[in-house]
């Protein structure tokens, strides 16, 4: 006979879930079944999170779960950044391969550092005066400035 595998406990309450909800908008009243369905919710959320956390825990050789461990189970599995925790997350993130798209300023700028090297690198040859390679007697030239 196979066991069916169990509901996590109950990790937050009806009255957590009321008091949260009256934080956001106090005048507003949330239909019971609605509230029923958010703890529901956020104890599945609470129950993975720490499954997740743990099991990079034990990655790490550790049996202690850690901030750091919960912070990156949560941006990895639901892509939430908590403001104040998640600061190392993107070196993390960078090492494990997740590229992020560069903004238009950031891609304006190199495109100016680029534009700078290039002219720059003309001035020097300028100054230089490079030889001519492309003449057809195989003798260099100078180049007119």
């Amino acid at each position: 006979m196979q066991s069916q595998p169990q509901a996590p406990a109950q990790l937050i309450s009806l009255s957590q879930i009321r008091k949260m909800a009256s934080i956001i908008d106090p005048r507003e009243k949330l239909d019971a079944d609605l509230e029923q369905m958010l703890v529901e919710v956020a104890t599945d959320f609470l129950a993975d999170a720490g499954t997740q956390a743990l099991a990079l825990a034990q990655h790490r050789g550790e049996d202690t779960v850690n901030v750091d461990d919960v912070m990156l189970a949560i941006d990895r599995k639901y892509h939430i950044k908590v403001p104040g925790f998640n600061q190392d997350i993107q070196t993390v993130s960078a090492k494990a391969g997740v590229k992020k798209m560069p903004t238009r300023a950031h891609a304006g700028a190199v495109q100016a550092i680029r534009a700078a090297a290039v002219a720059e690198d003309k001035k020097q040859r300028k100054k230089k005066g490079e030889l001519d390679t492309g003449s057809s007697s195989g003798r260099g030239r100078r180049k007119r400035v």
